[in-house]
């Protein structure tokens, strides 16, 4: 896997970072340092996958 991008909150309590493996897109979604959840950006672009990790770390959206 290759790290591409990270997105951090304003007080830092929220990081996302987006990966590719094989061609396939991934966001893992933190909350506290710890794992919440993971986007399969499959069949998306990258502006996609910078766009759910934007909204993760800005509580845009329902990710759970």
């Amino acid at each position: 896997m290759t790290r591409l991008h990270e997105y951090f909150s304003e007080n830092k309590d929220r990081y996302a970072t987006i990966y590719v493996e094989e061609g396939v897109l991934y966001v893992y979604c933190y909350e506290d340092n710890k794992l919440v959840t993971t986007v399969n950006c499959i069949g998306r672009s990258e502006q996609y996958a910078e766009d759910a990790a934007e909204n993760w770390v800005n509580r845009w959206g329902n990710f759970v």
